[in-house]
């Protein structure tokens, strides 16, 4: 995300969209402003619309698709496609700059072009995360002419038998690797600035093909490769206990030490990494579950909202289901700036558990001053 966020800035300069480019530099001066005085300036950089829970893989770290099914059976129902556009109007009218299209997987959602072109719409930066499990040169073509900006391919593995594993179902890494080459393709063909990036959760199962995923990924047709450490994000009450049980955690520290070492020297030398070197270095602290060395400006740099309506400051707190309002309360728009917002924030400034790599690229944006203190 890190370099499709640089990427759009660079377009709005070349377009000479001096209007917009002004107000993204607002928004800097304004975020920091509304962290110190504790009130809304301007809106988020980043919104996160986790459209559905559904899905079609079962990854070791995840259990969201179990919550789809579960809300299912407690009658809990999801948003409608007019409910979802008007989420995303309050996205556009609080001032975010981009959303990012999650889930599940967002592609199980059969509104999904609209709810993409409506975006674009309303002006904002279009990006979704995806495990390429439904995506053919069809769909890709579908959802760069949507107005997709940007995409993101979950690829775990360099191999079959690590990805399938770590993905739980036979056979995705076939289809990520086709998806991947489909949108190559279609990027090609319809001669778009289309971004494709691969996201891989550096864990024990697959850090020994950490840098030959990365070579993988390019020759799939990847532009941009982002890498994520596996930790426990502390808010769940079990700790990290299942992420013991499969076997996920790092537990020879020096080997993915010297693996953080090298992917750094390859951005220097390749820049085909999407990560900052300064989130980089901090996978030491991840693979350790120490702290986060500076202050989360989750609610302030981001804000969360998924398909039933739920509202959090950002994708960890969904992933652990620590809602702090819903839509059908209380609008986006109007939580914004409300009393249950600015709680929420001084409840998350203290949270230092998380190294999800979107959260961290923009606090390291915002807190380099504070990166070395504990």
């Amino acid at each position: 995300m890190r370099d499709s966020y640089l990427r759009y800035l660079v377009k709005i300069i070349k377009e000479a969209k001096f209007k917009t480019l002004f107000k993204q530099f607002y928004k800097a001066i304004a975020i920091s402003a509304s962290y110190v005085s504790k009130r809304s300036f301007c809106g988020p950089v980043h919104g996160v619309f986790v459209v559905n829970y559904e899905c079609n893989q079962r990854c070791k770290m995840c259990d969201l698709y179990d919550r789809a099914a579960r809300y299912q059976r407690n009658g809990i129902k999801r948003l409608t496609t007019e409910e979802m556009l008007k989420v995303i109007d309050d996205f556009a009218d609080i001032g975010t700059s981009g959303i990012g299209f999650t889930g599940g997987e967002p592609i199980l959602r059969s509104d999904i072009y609209d709810l993409i072109k409506h975006a674009k719409k309303r002006g904002l930066f279009t990006h979704m995360s995806s495990n390429g499990m439904v995506i053919d040169l069809e769909v890709a073509i579908k959802l760069i002419k949507s107005g997709l900006d940007a995409i993101g391919f979950s690829l775990d593995g360099a191999t079959d038998k690590t990805h399938d594993f770590i993905r739980g179902v036979p056979g995705s890494f076939e289809k990520v690797i086709n998806a991947i080459k489909c949108c190559r393709k279609a990027k090609d063909e319809l001669k778009s600035e289309f971004i494709i990036i691969s996201i891989s959760v550096i864990n024990n199962k697959n850090i020994d093909e950490v840098i030959e995923l990365i070579d993988v990924a390019l020759n799939a047709g990847i532009d941009k490769v982002s890498f994520s450490p596996i930790h426990d994000i502390g808010l769940m009450k079990n700790g990290n206990s299942a992420l013991k049980d499969i076997g996920m955690n790092i537990v020879n520290f020096e080997k993915a030490d010297r693996v953080i070492d090298r992917i750094i020297e390859l951005k220097k030398k390749r820049g085909v990494i999407d990560n900052s070197e300064t989130y980089l270095r901090l996978f030491k602290k991840a693979f350790r579950n120490q702290r986060l060395p500076f202050s989360c400006y989750a609610g302030y740099v981001t804000i969360a909202v998924d398909g039933y309506g739920n509202i959090y400051p950002c994708y960890p707190w969904m992933e652990v289901n620590h809602k702090v309002g819903n839509i059908r309360d209380t609008s986006l728009r109007e939580f914004w700036n409300s009393r249950a917002l600015r709680k929420m924030r001084e409840e998350v400034r203290s949270c230092r558990n998380c190294f999800w790599n979107n959260q961290t690229e923009l606090n390291i944006a915002f807190s380099l001053k504070n990166l070395f203190k504990s």
